[in-house]
């Protein structure tokens, strides 16, 4: 089964724990694409607790709303085709 999670950022904070602690678990049976909609950078902890086994894509938005945004994530979906998108 292919899954994607997304989620704005990859910072500190408890909806970004859940979200690695759900990959690296999901990663085990299925595969998994993380999507980060901020820029992922090396003083990001939660991204250092990731499994190899998940990968990780970044859609490098700045802060604000941008409508390109929606454009980048739809193609990333349409690019890797999941079953489950959460």
């Amino acid at each position: 089964m292919k899954v994607i999670l997304a989620i704005p950022s990859l910072g500190t904070g408890g909806a970004e724990r859940l979200v690695i602690d759900l990959a690296n678990e999901l990663s085990l049976n299925s595969e998994i694409q993380l999507i980060s909609i901020r820029p992922i950078d090396e003083h990001t902890l939660s991204a250092k607790n990731l499994s190899k086994k998940v990968k990780l894509k970044s859609l490098n938005n700045k802060k604000g709303f941008n409508f390109k945004i929606i454009w980048k994530l739809f193609i990333a979906l349409k690019n890797y085709k999941p079953d489950i998108v959460h």
